[in-house]
């Protein structure tokens, strides 16, 4: 089994001097990331479609095993809320094929009032192509069986996301097999704390007791299905060393990046 860690974004000035070096350029921190974690969240994908030479770059600067989790966009999620954005959908899933590969799962993540509503979900799952893809409910309505066995019917992963507002339920939906990116994904969103405290560690410790029991959980159904789990730029940072404990590590680095610039 294996697994892709990664943060919700990679390019921020506040990391320089802690995870980036100080005098390094902001053209040049993809490739720094991309050699130190294995997967990033791509929020800028929420808020327009790249260009296909983004694109280009992206996959460029990325080694072969580096996978992108893009954030669908707000059009999507939040003005249309799933309904009548097929030509968006089409449009964005075209342009983000152009990673190849290095494509993982397409997040859709609906605005905190976006209430249940199972109609509306299995209409947009049958005009979603057969891509990697997974939801992230924020409203407590959308946990219950009706809505995981749409997602399991069309293989769609859920976005296990655990904020201080609201705990999804462990429930796995998706298996991708040999060629998947990621059947379960999960968020980890803290304060901005410091590495030494105990909120910091109580919050990493519950991320990886959550992986070490989905991992047990797999073991029975397919050994090969792939993880990830996405910290928040936010996240305090984490020296992993040896004590993680999953066997055959993705990350080349033993750093968690984070937003707190005080503490090296």
């Amino acid at each position: 089994m294996n697994f892709w860690i990664g943060t919700s974004g990679f390019q921020y000035a506040e990391w320089k001097g802690n995870f980036y070096p100080e005098d390094l350029p902001t053209a040049k921190m993809l490739p720094f990331y991309a050699e130190r974690f294995s997967t990033t969240e791509i929020n800028y994908t929420f808020h327009r479609i790249p260009a296909p030479k983004t694109i280009d770059n992206w996959k460029a600067q990325t080694p072969e095993k580096f996978r992108f989790a893009l954030k669908a966009p707000q059009k999507i999620t939040h003005w249309s809320k799933l309904r009548d954005c097929v030509d968006t959908l089409e449009y964005f899933c075209k342009v983000v094929t152009g990673l190849g590969d290095r494509l993982g799962p397409i997040l859709f993540q609906l605005p905190p009032a976006f209430k249940k509503d199972a109609d509306v979900l299995s209409s947009f799952l049958r005009e979603f192509p057969a891509m990697r893809a997974a939801f992230e409910f924020r409203h407590e309505s959308w946990f219950d069986d009706e809505i995981f066995d749409l997602l399991k019917s069309r293989n769609i992963a859920l976005c296990i996301a655990d904020t201080d507002t609201i705990a999804t339920p462990g429930k796995i939906t998706a298996d991708y097999g040999t060629s998947g990116f990621a059947a379960k994904i999960i968020k980890r969103r803290t304060s901005n704390v410091g590495q030494n405290s105990s909120a910091s560690r109580n919050r990493i410790g519950m991320t990886l007791s959550s992986i070490s029991s989905t991992k047990k959980a797999a073991s029975g159904r397919n050994s090969r299905t792939r993880w990830s789990a996405c910290w928040n730029k936010a996240d305090a940072s984490c020296r992993w060393s040896d004590r993680c404990g999953f066997g055959d590590q993705h990350w080349g680095s033993d750093w968690i990046a984070r937003g707190d610039t005080r503490h090296a």
